[in-house]
């Protein structure tokens, strides 16, 4: 009894403390340590800029890599992310021994698969790069820092999927040291390896190989230790199918919008090719880069939001479930908000950090960012529209709201619009923001069909009535 008591010590505060200040005090260090890998990346493109002589090559060939990068993020979504709505809700439940058994499978299904995508990559990088669009003179630069890149694909699949099983235990703080030092670490480690021994993108690729291990040890390390209430066990481990059907279905949610993105970013980078060369495929690449910084703040609200509302719904608490979505949305629709105006104004703003010795990049840059982020504050509606239906368990919903923006709406539209746009560059980056519309208001207004749904039940039974009362 004891020990259950000691157990709850972290996570009791999900069914008794304030809305607010829970997700704020969850969110605070899942912003920071998003906000610091972010920026670990932009510090990263910001150094491949000034690449002498290989400036927009070098750029362009990391924005061929992302479609590959994308899809390993993918399924770290699916084998780690997809058990904590699982995770969280046998928490709820009090259920600790079930909670770990899910703990374990993320784990070796992490680390399994990730040796399995690493074998299959090497015996075909090549195919796989000129699939993703490389070409010409930025393929050997994409071999390049792909081939070391993916040595660390263990190490990034094991820290970027275990850390949210910190956080779902009230250790936020903890899955944000592992980032924050591996970010940091990874900024030191670029500028020492492309600028003290100019190893180019090369020592981009060998800064992020060596950061992404530190981190991965650091959260194995910290869920095996006696601080957490759930810890990793690794030993007398037996695969239960069951479990492993039931991770994978929720987590096929994300696995499909990582993968729709990866498949989006193949079909951009081939037109980008076609109407603008390597110089709009460098383009594009800053352009996802700064846009992954601008939704930092509604990642961390809404991945601190994700094990709350699953606790409270595994609980049995309606109206906790209700705050927590409100709360959410407001702030994200401010936020999203606030930087769509900033950019609207200020396009230049962050590009002028990348001004390379193209002169164009500037000018076109700033033009494609007006375009590619005018419809950037629709974004909170899609953001919370998922982060609900996979609280609530809700796989089939999460994964057909996002296969209908990224492969109904954005592929035609990424097709047919430069038919109708001069010059047709920019009708690809259209393409963009007129499916983020379309796709945000139908995830929105189905979501909140769908909790009421959901949370009728709830409201009439007698664990409900307690808890209000």
């Amino acid at each position: 009894m004891r020990m259950d008591e000691e157990k709850d010590s972290k996570i009791k505060s999900f069914a008794e403390d304030r809305i607010p200040p829970l997700i704020i005090k969850l969110a605070a260090p899942m912003i920071i340590a998003q906000l610091v890998n972010v920026l670990y990346s932009l510090a990263d493109r910001v150094f491949i800029a000034h690449i002498p002589n290989h400036s927009i090559l070098a750029l362009s060939a990391v924005g061929l890599c992302f479609p590959l990068i994308t899809l390993i993020f993918g399924l770290t979504n699916l084998l780690g992310p997809g058990g904590l709505t699982l995770f969280s809700m046998e928490l709820g439940r009090k259920k600790h021994e079930r909670a770990q058994v899910i703990l374990q499978h993320a784990y070796y299904l992490l680390f399994y698969c990730s040796i399995i995508l690493v074998i299959i990559c090497y015996s075909a990088l090549d195919p796989i790069l000129i699939f993703c669009g490389a070409r010409d003179e930025a393929l050997p630069f994409a071999r390049a820092y792909m081939s070391i890149y993916l040595f660390g694909t263990p190490a990034l699949m094991l820290s970027t999927g275990l850390s949210v099983y910190l956080s779902a235990q009230g250790r936020a703080r903890d899955a944000m040291i592992s980032i924050v030092l591996a970010a940091l670490a990874n900024i030191g480690l670029d500028y020492f390896f492309i600028f003290i021994l100019k190893m180019g993108i090369e020592g981009a690729a060998i800064a992020s190989v060596i950061s992404q291990y530190g981190a991965a040890i650091f959260v194995v390390c910290r869920l095996r230790s006696q601080h957490v209430g759930i810890r990793l066990v690794l030993r007398g481990f037996h695969w239960n199918l069951e479990c492993v059907r039931s991770i994978i279905s929720l987590g096929s949610a994300g696995f499909i919008f990582q993968a729709t993105n990866a498949l989006v970013q193949t079909l951009f980078n081939h037109r980008l090719y076609v109407y603008g060369g390597d110089l709009h495929i460098s383009i594009m690449n800053i352009l996802n880069t700064i846009r992954a910084l601008m939704v930092t703040f509604v990642s961390g609200l809404t991945s601190a939001s994700h094990p709350i509302i699953s606790y409270n719904y595994g609980a049995g608490n309606p109206e906790r479930v209700r705050k927590t979505i409100r709360f959410t949305f407001h702030l994200s629709l401010t936020f999203t908000l606030v930087m769509w105006i900033i950019i609207q104004l200020r396009p230049g703003l962050f590009l002028a950090l990348f001004e390379n010795e193209s002169s164009q990049f500037l000018k076109e840059g700033t033009y494609a960012m007006q375009i590619y982020y005018s419809t950037f504050f629709m974004m909170s509606l899609q953001f919370i529209g998922q982060t609900v239906f996979l609280g609530l368990g809700l796989a089939k919903e999460a994964i057909f709201f996002s296969l209908l923006r990224k492969i109904i709406l954005i592929i035609p539209m990424t097709l047919i619009l430069p038919n109708f746009i001069f010059p047709q560059i920019w009708g690809i980056y259209w393409a963009d923001p007129v499916s983020q519309v379309i796709g945000s208001l139908a995830t929105f207004c189905f979501m909140l069909l769908r909790l009421k749904q959901c949370l009728a039940p709830l409201d009439k039974s007698p664990l409900s009535r307690q808890n209000l009362a």
